[in-house]
């Protein structure tokens, strides 16, 4: 359970793969957290019921729910649990944008972390701020490359050639949905999300549009198979870590995990014929 919804957070704010999507192919990032809403907790509620559902025929054993225990605990994390809160709430409100409400939720951080629990010093901060510069360096690194091979691709004019090749093959949105799937779900359990969307992005979205998919659907439509490829076999990255975590053998998380990756294929289909589960909350002219 734990292997299969590793990465069902990759729809959910503050997603970095789903930021990268955004500027890479340039979708509003609000719009796609916004169409990652049901998506998202249909993915969290196939595995919970069938996690449930397995629990109750292992005969697991059960622990009391208590008030007083879930009370506690929601006061000792009150501080960490507002912070989706103000991100979700300041994006989806309009009251903030993408970029306004990421400076936003450092400052909360850093007030939490350095007053509230005093968890990270004066010393620390140096530190810390050298390590995040790093990270949001590369990140703004890949970014760059990106941009700059999608802009070759585009001058290339490689998508449109892409497109007439395809076309010869398959001549309906369904066709090429499905195809879509299937090259997403194989690329998804060989290459990183990061890399993935570097690459993969700038030749889709041509193609699509193409095809009349509408962008943001497009955008859910992939982060859920990559989604899905971090636990499909054989290649699939969440399996891996769970192989050195757990200390069982691949084999044996490849079966457990089979259930799992079914029911989210069911989502994925649902997602990806029916896209008013991703365009209902979004408000278009």
């Amino acid at each position: 359970m734990i292997t299969a919804s590793g990465s069902l957070g990759l729809l959910f704010p503050p997603s970095l793969p789903v930021i990268l999507y955004g500027v890479i192919s340039n979708t509003r990032i609000d719009d796609l957290f916004i169409a990652g809403i049901i998506p998202g907790f249909l993915m969290m509620f196939a595995v919970a019921a069938y996690a449930f559902w397995r629990g109750i025929r292992l005969g697991a054993p059960r622990r009391q729910f208590t008030a007083r225990e879930v009370a506690g605990a929601v006061w000792e994390a009150k501080c960490e649990l507002l912070l989706p809160f103000l991100v979700i709430g300041g994006v989806y409100t309009g009251m903030f944008a993408v970029s306004e409400i990421a400076v936003i939720a450092v400052v909360y951080v850093l007030v939490v972390e350095m007053i509230v629990h005093c968890e990270v010093g004066l010393r620390d901060f140096g530190s810390v701020s050298r390590e995040s510069a790093i990270l949001s360096g590369g990140i703004l690194i890949i970014l760059g490359m990106a941009l700059a091979v999608t802009n070759y691709m585009i001058d290339a004019e490689i998508p449109d050639r892409l497109f007439d090749l395809a076309s010869g093959y398959m001549t309906s949105k369904v066709a090429f949905l499905l195809a879509l799937n299937i090259f997403l779900l194989i690329v998804g359990c060989m290459i990183d999300i990061y890399a993935a969307t570097v690459l993969i992005v700038p030749l889709i979205i041509p193609i699509a549009d193409k095809f009349d998919v509408d962008p943001v659907h497009l955008g859910i439509i992939f982060i859920v198979n990559l989604a899905i490829g971090y636990v499909t076999p054989p290649l699939g990255l969440n399996l891996f870590i769970a192989n050195m975590l757990f200390r069982e053998p691949v084999i044996k998380l490849y079966k457990a995990a089979l259930p799992f990756i079914f029911l989210l294929l069911l989502v994925l289909l649902a997602v990806t014929y029916i896209p008013w589960l991703s365009l209902l909350f979004l408000k278009r002219p």
